[in-house]
């Protein structure tokens, strides 16, 4: 077995290059929709595919997983179908062409963070706290990824960004063959632990909590650069903008060990919730790109509490052996449908309303949930699991 160390380098190691291909690709992809001449009808629909395909495609990736007990194989073909994917892009030009694209890639790339989640929890063992520490690699490949992606795609083209990701995620190959999976058999049948795993109260609360935080910050995520291109911000500063967002979630990380024992999974839940609408309102009543800018401190407060909160009760309370089933079903509740919702009808209403308006009606409805969320679980105490 691994070294706890290893453990934690390994997956540090691939969280950095993982989401490192993650901001140099997925916040400019709007723009590159734009730029092949696609209404926001069409754009909507495309941003919004790849996250429902998700919905359905990282659980059962997840199940044949744990199923099989080949973590690794699994893994592999996944990141291996992804980067092709990717890789393809730049190379077609129409609505249709991108829609089997984005199909393909979902297909392959929904179980890849559902699974380094797994082996990341079972190879910390006892030390699960250290969850936030190592995650802080994924932040800091985001981080110094932005600007270097808004330089790349000023100069040569936004086509590269579909090439820098394919490369970054193969260099992530090499720490995935370092990681290693729980072996733990499961207590009763996989449907079995199926069937309770989705069939528990508390379950299907938290999930649907999680799918309308995923909405909120699936609009971020898909027109963050929208909003901004909007309001006159040079791709370079848009590179900055990621690196200022990613710099705010560092501080939370090293602390999400304390954070998760003071407010347990639902506190944070509700905090990330009430920062990720406050955030999308100050958008919708922002102009000017300097202002902006300093909005994207609220990422402190908003996405990685929620992945931190998620995470955690996932590893708890999953059925013994269904530990990447659980990761996965609450990777498709956030980035499964939520994101699907957000990118499609974020579409939508950028159509008809404007990108302005769509963040700020977004944020009111969210913000008014995270008020009545808060407002139950202060009536409601949640038993903790022993």
């Amino acid at each position: 077995m691994t070294t706890n160390f290893g453990g934690k380098f390994w997956s540090f190691s691939f969280y950095l290059m993982y989401f490192a291909a993650v901001a140099a690709l997925f916040n400019f992809v709007a723009l590159f929709y734009e730029g092949q001449g696609l209404p926001g009808s069409q754009i909507g629909v495309l941003m919004g595919l790849g996250s429902l395909v998700g919905l359905f495609a990282g659980p059962l990736w997840g199940g044949l997983a744990d199923a099989s007990r080949r973590h690794r194989l699994v893994l592999n073909i996944a990141v291996i179908g992804n980067v092709t994917a990717m890789f393809c892009f730049p190379f077609f030009h129409s609505f249709w062409a991108f829609f089997v694209l984005i199909i393909v890639q979902a297909l392959f790339g929904a179980p890849i963070v559902p699974l380094v989640d797994n082996a990341t929890m079972a190879m910390l063992g006892e030390q699960k706290g250290y969850y936030g520490l190592v995650r802080l690699g994924g932040t800091i490949g985001y981080g110094m990824a932005g600007p270097v992606a808004g330089l790349v795609v000023e100069r040569y083209g936004l086509q590269w960004t579909f090439w820098m990701y394919s490369a970054l995620l193969l260099v992530g190959l090499i720490a995935v063959q370092q990681l290693q999976f729980s072996q733990k058999p499961a207590e009763r049948s996989f449907l079995h632990g199926f069937k309770k795993l989705l069939g528990e109260r508390k379950w299907i609360v938290f999930l649907l909590i999680v799918v309308l935080a995923g909405i909120g910050n699936g609009i971020i995520s898909a027109y963050l650069f929208v909003y901004l291109q909007k309001i006159g911000t040079s791709t370079t500063w848009m590179g900055w903008a990621l690196t200022i967002s990613t710099t705010t979630e560092l501080v939370v990380l090293v602390f999400a060990s304390f954070l998760i024992k003071k407010l347990k999974p639902r506190g944070l839940l509700t905090l990330g919730l009430a920062g990720t609408a406050i955030r999308c309102m100050l958008y919708g009543v922002i102009g000017v790109p300097w202002m902006a800018l300093t909005v994207q401190l609220l990422q402190a407060v908003s996405f990685p509490l929620i992945m931190v909160a998620g995470v955690s009760y996932a590893d708890e309370n999953a059925p013994a052996g269904m530990g990447a089933t659980g990761q996965g079903i609450f990777n498709s509740a956030f980035m499964g449908i939520g994101f699907a919702v957000g990118g499609f009808f974020g579409g939508v209403l950028i159509q008809y309303i404007g990108v302005q308006q769509m963040f700020f009606v977004v944020g009111a409805v969210i913000l008014a949930a995270a008020v009545l969320y808060g407002a139950l679980q202060g009536k409601e105490p949640i038993p903790q699991p022993a």
